[in-house]
């Protein structure tokens, strides 16, 4: 099994939800779950941040899109932080980047700095 770390960092108007290792398969579950709880815990805004992720795969993708499709149907503000190149090609080549709202700029987004 593939290991996922999954970092929730609560903000002043919502969430980052920090992963980093794997997101496939066989962890997709963990940040469902990790997700789930954030969503029903208030209305705040929710980040996934990307930038920790090693790889991601159509599991993964899944998550990503029902997590945003979710947000716009509760209309909570969403965004996603880039993940590396080898993460974010999957995105890419299958034109979900240009249907999702990605973000470079994680500085920006308060407490999605780099993990202690």
């Amino acid at each position: 099994m593939t290991a996922l770390s999954v970092d929730p960092v609560v903000t002043e108007t919502g969430t980052v939800l920090r992963l980093s290792g794997e997101l496939d398969l066989g962890t997709v579950a963990e940040a469902e779950d990790a997700l789930f709880r954030i969503e029903n815990e208030g209305p705040g805004g929710i980040t996934l941040d990307l930038r920790y992720l090693a790889f991601i795969d159509s599991t993964g993708l899944r998550f990503i899109l029902s997590a945003h499709a979710r947000a716009v149907e509760q209309d909570r503000p969403f965004a996603i932080v880039r993940g590396p190149d080898v993460v974010h090609r999957v995105f890419v080549l299958t034109r979900l980047d240009e249907r999702l709202p990605f973000s470079d700029a994680a500085d920006s987004l308060p407490g999605a700095s780099e993990p202690p």
